[in-house]
């Protein structure tokens, strides 16, 4: 069970990196229209909004599983697809990054998020 949900998130990782690499950068970041969720439905707009503060506040494990939850909903269009992916990707490197340095914050957050993980069935 526990090399099922470390296969299923190392192919999330994958994924998500794959899924970015086709973003355009500025200054490291991946660089998203900041109006791509404006014709959105307000679950969507309020999402975007609450995943973006999380990451702007290192709130790492409410950003990801925020991103995560927007992007399993119907209607998405491409663009939107791509800055969910382009942004959890920014949050997941930031976490990694902060945990190898012994962040307490980002080491809890990869424990919620694993934990999370395994509550859908993953």
């Amino acid at each position: 069970m526990r090399w099922t949900v470390l296969l299923a998130a190392g192919s999330l990782c994958l994924f998500l990196g794959l899924a970015a690499a086709g973003c355009k950068k500025s200054s490291g970041a991946a660089a998203v229209d900041p109006k791509v969720f404006d014709s959105a439905p307000s679950e969507l707009k309020e999402a975007w909004s609450t995943a973006l503060r999380a990451a702007q506040a290192n709130d790492y494990a409410t950003a990801y599983l925020t991103l995560g939850q927007m992007r399993r909903q119907p209607g998405l269009n491409e663009a939107q697809n791509l800055a969910i992916a382009a942004q959890s990707t920014l949050v997941h490197a930031r976490m990694n990054q902060a945990a190898q340095k012994g962040d307490s914050n980002a080491l809890q957050a990869i424990q919620d998020i694993r934990a999370a993980s395994r509550t859908r069935g993953r």
